[in-house]
């Protein structure tokens, strides 16, 4: 729904925001809102490090058992 919101408004906004502070301003304030409200949510949504996902760092394994890939056997070439 939010979505649908948002794209109801933007136009509404932007056309305001032209009409009063010219277009250049526009683009600034909306750039401006979008860097005040995005950037922070995707720093505390975005999780690029393993242990931050309770993962093993890469290239370890972890507690469980040997996976799929371990039980397939490769074939001798005699």
């Amino acid at each position: 729904m939010s979505g649908g919101v948002g794209g109801a408004l933007a136009p509404v906004l932007a056309q305001f925001l032209i009409s009063h502070v010219g277009w250049r301003g526009a683009m600034h304030a909306i750039s401006g809102g979008i860097l005040l409200v995005l950037l922070p949510v995707s720093w505390l949504v975005i999780r690029n490090h393993p242990k931050e996902l309770g993962l093993p760092p890469d290239g370890r394994r972890g507690e469980t058992g040997p996976t799929a890939a371990d039980a397939v056997k490769e074939p001798s070439c005699r």
